[in-house]
């Protein structure tokens, strides 16, 4: 293989990742780190309310800040 070559099947490789994770972001540990980060700061501040179910799975609902005058 000529080293243009290489370089075009990297590139291809590339695109084809960036584009996989653009279409499904939820297989990206950066999304997967944000979202968690979104929930816990939310409900520091009492925005969402957390439940444990019973198999040790945490829940977080937004609460409706319409009713507590947001």
């Amino acid at each position: 293989m000529k080293n243009k070559d290489v370089t075009f099947i990297a590139f291809l490789i590339s695109m084809c990742i960036l584009i996989f994770i653009g279409l499904f972001p939820q297989f990206s540990g950066m999304y997967a780190a944000g979202v968690s980060d979104t929930h816990k700061e939310a409900f520091e501040h009492g925005l969402m309310t957390k439940e444990i179910t019973a198999d040790d799975k945490v829940i977080y609902r937004w609460i409706e800040t319409h009713k507590i005058g947001y």
